[in-house]
Parts: C-alpha cells; sequence; structure tokens
C-alpha cells in the first residue's frame, strides 16, 4: 500500500499553530538532536511558516523612519515656568564648562548677554563679536584660540570707541562674574524711564560730573596717606570709573579696619592698601 504525503491543511493540523509548538515542533528538534535528517514535507511546512512571518516584518527603512518620526514628535509642550527651569540648568551647566577654545567663549558670553537682556551678535570677519543695547555696545576682539585680544565699547551720541583694558583682563582671567559687573554698571548707566535723546543727555552729563570729580581730587593727588586722603580731603579718596566700574569715592574709614586680626599687625595707611584691601565705606 503507498502512503502519499500529507496535504498542506493535513500539515498545518499536524503541525499545530507554532513551529516550535505542537508534535511537528517536537518532533522536527527531537529529530534534530537525534542527528536524524527530518522528512522534506516536514522542512517545506516550517519554510513557509517562515515565508508567512517574514511578509510581516516591515523593511528596515521604514523601521528606521518610524522611529526618527516617533523621536521627532513633541508629546509633550513645555509651558514658560519649564522653559525657564530648563534654561537655568543649562546656564548651570555652561558656567561650569572650561573656557579653552573660540566655541566656549562664544557660548559663554552669549550667556552672559542673554542673563542681561543684552543682544549678542557675530561680526563679519568671525572674530569680532558683539554685545549690544540701545544705547551702547560693546566690541570684542577674540582669537581662534578664545583669547580676547582687544574689547572697545561705543557709546550712543559718541564719535569716538573706547579701548577698556580692565574688561579684556577679567575675560583672560576667565573672570565671568566680574565681566557681568561690567555689564551691570554700564546697563545701569540708562536705566531712566525716558527716550534715547534724553538718555544720551544724562550720560553726558554723567561724564562731566566724573570729570570735575576727577578735577578736584588731582588737587590734593600729592597726598601719600590714606587715612588723611579720607578724613581730610575735600571728597576722600577717589576711584575712576573703570570699564563698567562707576567712580567710586571711599568717604570713611573706621580705626579698625587697619587692624588684621589674623596676623595680629596693623596694616599700612597708605592708598594702594585702601584699594587692595577694599577698605572703607564706598558710594558710587
Amino acid at each position: 500500500m503507498e502512503i502519499s504525503s500529507p496535504s498542506l491543511g493535513q500539515r498545518e493540523t499536524m503541525g499545530g499553530h507554532g513551529v516550535s509548538n505542537g508534535p511537528l515542533g517536537s518532533s522536527l528538534f527531537l529529530a534534530a538532536a537525534e542527528g536524524e535528517r527530518p522528512p522534506s514535507w516536514q522542512m517545506d511546512l516550517i519554510m513557509e511558516k517562515l515565508r508567512q512571518k517574514s511578509n510581516q516584518l516591515k523593511p528596515l527603512g521604514e523601521t528606521a523612519k518610524n522611529i526618527r518620526a516617533a523621536l521627532s514628535e513633541r508629546r509633550y509642550f513645555l509651558d514658560q515656568g519649564d522653559r525657564n527651569h530648563m534654561q537655568k540648568c543649562l546656564d548651570t551647566l555652561q558656567q561650569n564648562i572650561k573656557v579653552c577654545s573660540l566655541q566656549s567663549m562664544v557660548e559663554r558670553l552669549e550667556m552672559v548677554s542673554r542673563q542681561l537682556g543684552l543682544k549678542f551678535t557675530p561680526g563679519a570677519t568671525g572674530n569680532e563679536w558683539f554685545i549690544s543695547s540701545d544705547m551702547f555696545y560693546l566690541e570684542l576682539l577674540i582669537d581662534p584660540h578664545g583669547v580676547v585680544q582687544e574689547v572697545k565699547i561705543q557709546h550712543d551720541g559718541k564719535t569716538e570707541q573706547q579701548n577698556v583694558p580692565e574688561m579684556v583682563d577679567c575675560l583672560r582671567r576667565n573672570d565671568f562674574t566680574d565681566f557681568t559687573a561690567h555689564l551691570e554698571g554700564l546697563v545701569a548707566i540708562y536705566q531712566l524711564n525716558a527716550d534715547k535723546k534724553i538718555k544720551s543727555k544724562a550720560f553726558i552729563a554723567l561724564q562731566a560730573l566724573e570729570a570735575d570729580l576727577l578735577a578736584m581730587a588731582s588737587t590734593y593727588a600729592h597726598m601719600s596717606d590714606g587715612e588723611a586722603v579720607v578724613t581730610k580731603s575735600l571728597l576722600g579718596l577717589v576711584q575712576p570709573r573703570k570699564g563698567g566700574h562707576p567712580v567710586k569715592l571711599v568717604y570713611f574709614i573706621s580705626p579698625y579696619e587697619f587692624l588684621d586680626v589674623d596676623s595680629k599687625v596693623s596694616l599700612p595707611t597708605d592708598v594702594p592698601t585702601i584699594l587692595e584691601k577694599k577698605l572703607g565705606n564706598v558710594a558710587t
């Protein structure tokens, strides 16, 4: 009697619902384990099931496209509070990154400008950068290694630029706290509830006042005793404007400030010591 191979429907019934499940899968793996070759109809059934499974899989290109679409899709929209918190975290990270290249210097300057509400724009050559407001702008010349070579300031209504070596010095030392103080001082000059014309006149008046104070202080510039300068002169110890730092008047120093508690000695009373130790009460 001749035994024919089972039909496809019979193979499905014998094989169950999967290759590895049911008697077909068990007999196949048992035959493979014993080193026997499975019947040809079993191999045909397995290959057919594999082809059916492979037809259900999507192409790799389509899968990659779906992944990119899922990553770019914004499922959660940030409100203003979340944006501010995220920006604060990014600024904290930026502040702790060591400035050792042109890119890092530019990013730090951009962050400082944004925090103060100032504009930060590149120049035409790629080595010039500008920090500006509606009343003044700074021009910074930075070499390809991120070292600041020159800083110039231009006020509205003025035709000439002024070099600011104090800003160059603090940027070369990566002292961005001092640089921020310079910018805050420049911004404070124009914090008036007035139009640009009035603000320009106010700055001219401020410059005239500072020039008069320095002229009066020059009359007793020969005095070397800092204590005598503070207590017996017309104005006290006058420190001229340095970049964004305004004119300062040291008008009173307590005698106890000349005592160094740690070393238990008296400090010199000359002008350099007063300026270095930042002694006395100051008016700006």
